[in-house]
């Protein structure tokens, strides 16, 4: 017991005891000394940042571990945008070629054969599979690079994000979303990604700046899809007139030149951003282990990107260039437009202007039907009062259906001679076996006929190849009174040979003069119109056996022992469909070379 208070000793000691002591002011709670109540741990230490002017205290995020270095991604998507410049420089190359030859159509139609078109088309077709598929390695190359900076930015402090992680990759496959929300993606990558603010842990990494840099990649992109767009509804070639195909080839160039803007910025892009994020990763590995500040890397890095990025323009400026004259090379002239071109004043025409009763002369000394002959884009065109050697009597459609395949040369030469020769009649006021014209006709072509063309262009010519100086247009024909085609010979007919084997047309002669034939029958095949063209093997058959029982009904026979016989204008296909049925069966003498009389019985 006290002896001042009068309280046992023992009681004051309890008392003390069961309130804690508390520790001067001036030491922190928890360096307190130890007693029976435990204490909570301390409190990490805060690291200490001290910029110029300011102070800062950041606490440092967890999760820095997680943080997965896009260095390599970067890397290999920045190799694959160099060379997807470059693809898209050679391809610029090949549409300004494009653009060069139809312009030349445009200016001049024979300039340009139609050879080189379809050879400048294929190879920009070929060119674009070529950027379509790099376009896609590119692609998802670019989306894995995206999802690989967008899972570190949680590591690196930016919390909570906008979006999910999914976002990452979804926002480029959703529909018109993705016209959107990849920027906006980027825009949170590149602010979270801010390595001189040290305290953006938390929402207020938000509050950042994007980088011009962004908005002008993604307006490139934008103007990207949208000349895309405009340049793919345009018609190529030969789906329309030559003016929409010119303005098509003009969208191509523009499409492949944006491209290759586009890829550059692009290339800036990955490489800054990159860097960025990397720095910001390290700067927060230097706060939470209070290391010193390592040697910044940064500014070597982007030297070396500048450098490449200079190599790839350089390369792609090397290759459009190149690339230009290796298809100038390829495509050549049309030497055989050049030279009719420099012996007739006429003007060219294309082929699609052509209308009925124009009066023209081809490119090239080739028939148009011919199989050897390189398909045509234009002709020299003259007033009929002028010489020339063609005349368009119509123009004919094919009535297979617009998805129907192509059905083969053969079918649609028979079609074209067929249809063609039918029209002779109505155009010249004859039939087309007394006419003594030729008929010729261009036909559709196999990657005519797959974008719809079906247009059949018919052309009449003079047997002979001689110039016509008018019109035939309800003429009758180009033939004199006394001259006969092989398909309009009549019984009894004498004549001699054509003055020379491009001949054809036959001058009839007095049987009491000597002559080199005489026809001795005419026949007609006993088809029915609506029946088909039998074939030639049945119809050489048929001939040799009609002609041979003619010959033992008609000729004289003490005259039989010294003559041979044969026939001429037998029906062919495109005759048949005509109407033409007759064969001409004719004589001539095997020993001398010209007759004298007829060798009829009656």
């Amino acid at each position: 017991m006290d002896s001042e208070t009068g309280e046992p000793q023992g009681i004051e000691e309890q008392r003390d005891s069961d309130q804690p002591t508390k520790p001067p002011k001036s030491v922190p709670a928890w360096a307190a000394p130890s007693s029976s109540v435990p204490l909570p741990p301390p409190p990490p230490i805060a690291a200490r940042t001290e910029p110029p002017g300011n102070v800062e205290y950041v606490r440092p995020p967890t999760g820095i571990e997680l943080f997965r270095s896009p260095l390599r991604v970067a890397r290999v998507l920045q190799f694959l945008l160099g060379a997807f410049t470059i693809i898209s420089g050679i391809a610029l190359a090949s549409s300004l070629r494009q653009v060069s030859a139809i312009s030349s159509v445009v200016d001049d139609p024979l300039s340009v054969g139609f050879t080189e078109l379809v050879s400048a088309r294929d190879r920009q077709a070929a060119m674009d599979l070529v950027q379509i598929i790099a376009y896609l390695v590119v692609g998802v190359v670019f989306i894995l690079w995206t999802r690989r900076l967008y899972r570190n930015l949680q590591p690196i402090g930016a919390t909570p994000l906008r979006f999910s992680e999914g976002w990452a990759v979804g926002a480029w496959l959703v529909p018109f979303l993705n016209l959107v929300r990849p920027k906006q993606i980027l825009d949170d990558i590149w602010k979270a990604s801010e390595p001189s603010h040290e305290s953006v842990f938390g929402p207020s990494w938000r509050f950042g700046r994007v980088s011009p840099l962004l908005h002008w990649w993604w307006a490139a992109f934008l103007a990207n899809v949208a000349i895309g767009i405009i340049g793919s509804s345009q018609d190529v070639l030969v789906e329309s007139t030559i003016e929409d195909s010119l303005t098509a080839a003009n969208w191509f160039a523009i499409q492949d030149a944006a491209v290759a803007v586009l890829g550059v910025v692009a290339f800036i892009v990955v490489g800054r951003t990159t860097d960025r994020q990397v720095a910001r990763a390290d700067q927060i590995r230097r706060i939470s282990t209070q290391q010193p500040e390592p040697q910044d890397h940064q500014a070597s890095r982007g030297a070396r990107s500048l450098a490449v990025l200079a190599g790839i323009v350089a390369t792609t400026f090397v290759g459009v260039v190149a690339a230009s004259l290796v298809f100038e090379s390829q495509d050549g002239t049309n030497d055989a437009s050049t030279e009719i071109a420099s012996s007739n004043p006429g003007a060219g025409v294309l082929l699609d202007d052509l209308t009925i009763g124009d009066c023209v002369d081809l490119p090239s000394d080739l028939e148009p039907s011919s199989d050897s002959a390189p398909p045509l884009l234009a002709m020299r065109q003259f007033g009929c009062d002028v010489g020339h050697h063609l005349e368009v009597i119509a123009i004919v459609q094919h009535p297979a259906e617009m998805a129907a395949e192509f059905p083969g040369e053969l079918e649609l030469a028979s079609f074209g001679d067929a249809a063609c020769i039918g029209e002779v009649g109505d155009y010249v006021g004859a039939p087309w076996p007394g006419t003594g014209l030729d008929v010729q006709a261009i036909r559709p072509i196999p990657e005519g006929w797959i974008i719809g063309d079906r247009r059949f262009i018919c052309l009449a010519s003079s047997m002979d190849g001689e110039a016509m100086t008018t019109t035939i247009k309800g003429s009758g024909g180009i033939i004199g009174p006394s001259q006969r085609t092989p398909w309009s010979l009549e019984n009894g007919d004498c004549f001699n040979d054509p003055p020379s084997v491009e001949k054809i047309l036959m001058t009839v002669v007095s049987c009491d003069v000597r002559h080199n034939y005489e026809t001795f029958a005419v026949v007609d095949h006993p088809g029915l119109p609506a029946d088909g063209y039998p074939g030639d093997d049945a119809m050489t058959e048929f001939v040799d056996q009609v002609c041979s029982e003619e010959f033992e009904a008609r000729v004289d026979e003490s005259a039989r022992d010294q003559l041979d016989f044969g026939f001429y204008g037998s029906p062919f296909p495109g005759s048949w469909s005509s109407g033409h049925r007759s064969v001409s069966c004719v004589v001539w003498d095997v020993d001398f070379p010209q007759i004298i009389g007829t060798v009829l019985i009656d």
